[in-house]
């Protein structure tokens, strides 16, 4: 018997690829922020949880521990200083219902610390100031809630590059796929 068949159902949850976790382990390897944190406090909504709404925490998680590994004060932590107001909801509307948006706080730090240290360009995530201390992070490609990326134009239908015909030996250009004349390959000759 292992120890998370020991648990609580309300400490414990079941992952769509690493099968049972608890609660309280880390999304991102050496992170603050927890499952705990991620997740619905009901145990019957952790149910829903599926591979893309993993994949969509675990990404907005590493992008948020991203950032928080350049405040002054990470390494000297003793306890986590995230407070998550909201994240994963899967009966709200489909940017939360998704695990691809996050309300938090860092103790001890102001919004505008974390988007002074926030690198856009190097991120997964896009961070916006909702209070003084309050963040809301998201996923940089938020998907379409019809399952089309969120850059799909209706309007104009997806083009296909053109195909490359190979030359012909009447224009003048040999055929890159036929060995020039006079190479040849002879099969080696085995000895009687």
């Amino acid at each position: 018997m292992d120890y998370v068949s020991t648990v609580a159902a309300c400490d414990k949850f079941k992952h769509p690829v690493s099968g049972w976790l608890l609660v309280d382990r880390s999304i991102v390897y050496d992170a603050w922020i927890s499952w705990r944190q991620a997740l619905p406090p009901d145990p019957s909504h952790r149910a829903l949880l599926d591979c893309q709404t993993s994949n969509a925490i675990m990404t907005l998680a590493w992008g948020i521990h991203e950032v928080h590994q350049r405040f002054a004060d990470y390494q000297r932590m003793g306890d986590t200083p995230f407070h998550v107001s909201r994240w994963w909801d899967p009966d709200a509307e489909w940017d939360w219902a998704t695990g691809q948006r996050c309300l938090f706080r860092i103790d001890g730090n102001d919004s505008a610390e974390f988007l002074r240290l926030h690198k856009p360009e190097n991120s997964p995530i896009t961070v916006e100031a909702a209070s003084v201390s309050f963040l809301d992070a998201r996923l940089k490609c938020l998907p379409d809630p019809r399952g089309l990326p969120a850059d799909h134009v209706f309007s104009t239908p997806r083009q296909r590059p053109p195909r490359r015909k190979p030359q012909s030996p009447r224009s003048g250009k040999a055929d890159q796929n036929q060995p020039a004349p006079g190479s040849e390959q002879k099969s080696p000759q085995l000895p009687a």
